[in-house]
């Protein structure tokens, strides 16, 4: 129940969406998934 677990658990989410994500956009796509996160 550390904030470095939690940390560690954000930035790989945040790199399993980058991947995935090779438009022009990426930036704007990984904006929505950490959006879709938070609802």
């Amino acid at each position: 129940m550390t904030n470095q677990g939690i940390d560690q658990d954000s930035t790989e989410l945040i790199q399993s969406t980058i991947s995935p994500c090779k438009h022009p956009l990426d930036q704007i796509c990984i904006l929505m998934d950490i959006h879709e996160l938070i609802h």
